[in-house]
């Protein structure tokens, strides 16, 4: 079971890679070459935004693989964790990946419950996400049992980020959902430092919608 959920939430990564990014993620060149040195400068382009098309789906993989640990975590004894025992497991994973913003704990009835770290996303504590436009992606998850990734959206505080929502069940019972929150400008920064300083690199998705720019130094 396990395996299945890791392979489903790796599944959904790759899914959630795609509508990030579209293609790729996308470098735009600043500057002028003369024309001999033009075919280089491509190159070298391509092979700079795929290591970091790369880079960021394996950093993304790592990430979802944690909200996995925390719905393995929440489902270990008869009865979920209070919310000191989720604090600390909590605590623990963001110290291993801490460009996970936050991690969310929303009951049976859709309604968000706990957030840690608490002062993060208050407003947000008692939001019923039976209302909200990502309900029908929440009722998927639940359905298909299955961790599923957002794609990106404006949430509540008006940051854009993506969700890792993974249905908490036991034997026929739903108990809730375990969720990460990435921030995209936070994402970009963490996993593209090792591109070239001399490319802007942009976010968007295959419809050029953007999500994110990191501008080069």
């Amino acid at each position: 079971m396990w395996q299945r959920h890791t392979a489903d939430g790796r599944h959904w990564l790759a899914m959630s890679v795609t509508i990030l990014a579209g293609a790729a993620v996308t470098l735009v060149l600043d500057g002028y070459y003369r024309s001999e040195l033009l075919l280089q400068a491509e190159r070298q382009l391509a092979r700079s935004a795929k290591a970091a098309s790369q880079q960021l789906t394996r950093n993304m993989e790592r990430r979802i693989a944690a909200i996995e640990d925390l719905r393995a975590f929440m489902l270990a004894d008869t009865g979920l964790p209070g919310f000191e025992a989720f604090d600390h497991f909590a605590a623990n994973l963001r110290e291993h990946y801490p460009s996970i913003d936050s991690l969310v704990y929303v009951d049976e009835d859709l309604v968000i419950r706990h957030i840690h770290p608490p002062e993060k996303h208050k407003d947000a504590l008692g939001l019923d996400l039976k209302r909200r436009p990502s309900a029908p992606v929440i009722q998927r998850a639940i359905r298909e049992r299955r961790l599923i990734v957002d794609s990106p959206h404006p949430i509540i505080g008006g940051q854009t980020a993506f969700l890792a929502r993974a249905p908490l069940f036991r034997d026929e019972h739903f108990l809730g959902l375990a969720q990460g929150i990435f921030i995209i400008p936070e994402i970009l920064a963490a996993d593209l430092n090792e591109v070239s300083k001399q490319y802007d690199i942009q976010l968007t998705d295959s419809n050029g919608k953007l999500f994110g720019v990191r501008r080069k130094s």
